[in-house]
């Protein structure tokens, strides 16, 4: 909600979400309205409340840094002009550190040769920032792993929640036991989770 004065306007009155430790990346406050008066001569302060530790509110309206405490900081940016001045109330969200979770630990596999090749598994990649993208380390090369977005969903996705496939690669292995540790990590995540993948190779005798 923002507050007029002399039919002037003060925006956006709406800011991205910030993350810890992140540059801030945020479209530039404009002053508009009062005709007789531009734009380019405005000058924006904070009228009330204050900005993290390490984020900068510039006099052209221009956030810089990097905020060094996660929080809610509810704002009010005065923009003013020759013409008059005006009010946005904002408020400025701050996330703490990436955190990653999946809903499984462990996927496994046995499979009987001549038999037809085991069912691909799924499992779930969940977090606390929307639209961060992660990677899967680890992965083996009797495994397939596809993931259906590689980010985190938008927070007005009709996913709860990234899922990443896996497809053992028969052809050519030999009978046995196969391990390995798929690692999630991402920018700044304080934990990667891991997914241990196992698949048992028997071989079958035909009659």
């Amino acid at each position: 909600m923002f507050l007029l004065a002399f039919q002037m306007l003060v925006t956006p009155v709406e800011l991205p979400t910030g993350a810890i430790n992140k540059a801030y990346d945020a479209a530039t406050f404009k002053l508009s309205g009062g005709a007789r008066c531009g734009s380019a001569d405005a000058g924006f302060r904070i009228a009330e409340g204050k900005l993290p530790a390490g984020l900068s509110l510039s006099s052209s309206g221009v956030f810089s840094g990097a905020p060094r405490a996660a929080g809610t900081y509810p704002l009010r940016i005065e923009g003013a002009n020759g013409c008059g001045r005006a009010y946005a109330a904002v408020n400025l969200e701050i996330q703490g550190s990436p955190i990653f979770e999946t809903n499984e630990r462990n996927i496994s596999w046995v499979w009987k040769s001549a038999t037809p090749a085991p069912t691909e598994r799924e499992f779930l990649v969940a977090g606390n920032w929307p639209g961060l993208a992660y990677r899967i380390d680890g992965t083996p090369p009797w495994l397939d792993v596809s993931v259906r977005l590689g980010t985190l969903p938008e927070r007005n996705s009709a996913f709860e929640a990234d899922m990443v496939t896996l497809r053992p690669k028969l052809d050519g292995l030999a009978p046995g036991k196969y391990s390995a540790t798929l690692i999630i990590s991402a920018w700044g995540a304080t934990r990667s989770p891991r997914v241990v993948v196992e698949l048992e190779i028997v071989e079958v005798e035909v009659q």
